[in-house]
């Protein structure tokens, strides 16, 4: 895949329509998002993040140290290879007070130029 294309076409992804479904869904109106992108070996890997939210969670943050919402995706051709595709799971990323790190996938999304934004529940493989 052309590089330089794949990032043309991410920026050009309504990613606040991404922030806003993820608001809609969490019920946390002021969640601000971070973008890193990672060019690796042919594929472009973007990483979407918000700040963090523990002080959010109510008693809930005495078992996280540290709470965000995480999408972690791909810009790859779609399965007809006509188009490109931005894809990725949004998730509850945690650390533990003791250092443990995980998350749990809530929600899936995916972009084309074509079909615009498409969302669903995340339910697991």
């Amino acid at each position: 895949m052309d590089i330089e294309k794949a990032k043309e076409f991410f920026h050009s992804i309504p990613m606040e329509e991404l922030s806003d479904e993820i608001r809609k869904r969490t019920g946390l109106s002021d969640l601000i998002f971070n973008t890193k992108i990672i060019d690796r070996e042919y594929r472009l890997i973007i990483e979407y993040d918000s700040q963090d939210i523990v002080e959010k969670v109510g008693f809930l943050k005495l078992i996280f140290r540290e709470l965000r919402v995480k999408a972690e995706g791909l810009v790859e051709r779609s399965k007809s290879g006509d188009e490109l595709v931005f894809w990725c799971t949004v998730d509850m990323d945690y650390y533990h007070p003791g250092g443990g790190h995980n998350g749990f996938p809530f929600l899936y999304a995916r972009y084309t130029d074509k079909t615009g934004w498409h969302f669903e529940e995340y339910h697991g493989i």
